[in-house]
């Protein structure tokens, strides 16, 4: 596949078209945290504030794989909702212009996401017609489709629930499915992140047949897809639609305005899905992801952080203490103990638990070369053992579970508790030269409550043990 290169938006033209380098597959979580420079994005620097202190939107993201496609944006509303607006084909003249309409319409779904908002219609306005909504008020989650073109009356008929969960930050397991982290603390790295399979962005068959586009035989969108969005935040009050004047991107379009809760639109993020025009998502051949923090985890009143990595990393590139910021401080010492674990030092103890450290580094390069400035929000836990341990299960096959009557995978995972979050798994094959199975594994348990290893046996017939150790 060709090299796709990512451009800046908001040109003279306020709507600048951007090329990715997917395949990038993001864990719905509500946490930003996998997007690098080869998902576009739009972000928002300033003004705006209609709405206070607690809601705020920072970051627009944009990726997809084969499969599906995914939207994330960085923010937080405090009684509010977020929100972002997407037209799957542009200049078609289909979609909704605007949700004013909306207020107090019939059923919830659509009287609560009666953004303040419209299109603008100057003669030289970009062209937006809304197909797809995106919602939050921070624990429901909404995916609405418009089936309608401009003004028209909005009802159950032409307006679709694709997803309507309660699921908060755990998504529901389903080819639409969002997830929000809405925490109440000062992290930022927190948000909305939604996927929907491109089969049902483009539907072929039922009400919405072709609607956004004809999808040919054995190809996944219409040839030349285009993207074309913009994100807001907007009241909670299904009897008054009325927004913030937060935007992204950034209305910098003479034609765009806010008055009373009012949002005329003129600047979106255009993204390219298909520019080579074969009827499939551009993406490139094998690893273009760069690594991220998947998870950190400290301590607290200790000096010592773990932090775990999306993948395999360089080791020069993180075990140079000045690429490394804790809190706004290098640490003493940043050393590399596993593949994608790191070992970082402090020079001060970690507040105490319940408090947010930011944690960032520059230049985090995986084995392939991919690299970018990664940054992670650590809760430090209560206190307790802090220190680097080894780990051998061994599994004696004569209990039943091993070559005989025949298990095939063998899985070990850590958790980290109370945070409560998976760092990293061991993939073991039994072999019949060997009739027991040893693993060593490197961890640490920085609680004092509870450590807790699984080890998990799967049976041909995919049924499941545990022990719990």
């Amino acid at each position: 596949m060709w090299r796709k290169i990512l451009g800046v938006l908001c040109g003279v033209t306020f709507a600048a078209s951007v090329f990715a380098t997917p395949p990038n597959t993001p864990t719905l979580d509500g946490r930003p945290l996998e997007y690098d420079a080869g998902d576009p994005q739009a972000a928002y620097t300033g003004g705006g504030g209609a709405f206070g202190p607690g809601n705020f939107i920072s970051n627009l993201h944009v990726t997809w794989d084969e499969t599906y496609l995914y939207i994330a944006l960085q923010g937080a509303e405090a009684d509010n909702k977020l929100v972002v607006m997407l037209d799957v084909d542009p200049d078609a003249g289909t979609g909704a212009t605007t949700t004013t309409n909306w207020s107090g319409v019939d059923p919830a779904y659509i009287q609560y996401n009666d953004v303040g908002w419209q299109a603008s219609d100057a003669t030289n306005a970009i062209p937006f017609g809304l197909d797809y909504q995106f919602a939050t008020e921070g624990f429901y989650n909404n995916i609405v489709q418009i089936l309608y073109d401009g003004v028209d009356t909005p009802s159950s008929n032409n307006v679709a629930i694709l997803f309507d969960e309660g699921n908060g930050s755990v998504p529901v397991g389903r080819a639409v499915d969002m997830a929000v982290q809405a925490d109440e603390t000062d992290c930022e790295l927190k948000g909305i992140e939604a996927k929907i399979a491109w089969s049902i962005l483009y539907p072929q068959s039922g009400t919405a047949a072709e609607r956004f586009g004809t999808v040919q035989p054995g190809e996944v969108v219409p040839r030349g897809a285009k993207l074309r969005l913009f994100a807001n935040i907007h009241n909670d009050n299904p009897g008054l639609s009325y927004s913030s004047n937060d935007a992204i991107p950034e209305q910098v379009s003479p034609n765009a305005s806010w008055d009373a809760g009012l949002l005329i639109t003129d600047t979106y993020l255009d993204v390219d899905v298909d520019a080579d025009n074969d009827g499939l998502p551009d993406v490139e051949d094998g690893d273009v992801n760069a690594p991220y923090i998947r998870a950190a985890v400290g301590a607290a009143d200790a000096r010592s952080v773990f932090v775990y990595f999306s993948e395999p990393v360089e080791e020069a590139s993180v075990v140079d203490e000045n690429a490394w910021s804790v809190a706004g401080s290098a640490p003493s010492s940043a050393t590399l103990v596993g593949d994608a674990l790191v070992q970082l030092e402090l020079t001060n103890d970690l507040p105490g638990a319940g408090a947010s450290v930011m944690i960032s580094i520059t230049g985090v390069e995986d084995l392939v070369g991919n690299t970018r400035m990664a940054s992670f929000c650590l809760n430090p836990v209560e206190g307790g053992l802090t220190n680097s341990l080894t780990v051998r299960f061994v599994l004696d096959t004569a209990s039943g579970m091993g070559l005989s009557p025949g298990a095939t995978n063998f899985f070990c995972e850590w958790r980290f508790v109370p945070a409560g979050v998976w760092l990293s798994a061991v993939h073991l094959q039994p072999t019949a030269a060997d009739r027991r199975i040893a693993l060593c594994a490197r961890c640490c348990f920085p609680s004092r409550h509870r450590a807790e290893t699984e080890l998990q046996i799967q049976r041909p017939t995919e049924q499941h043990r545990h022990k719990q150790l």
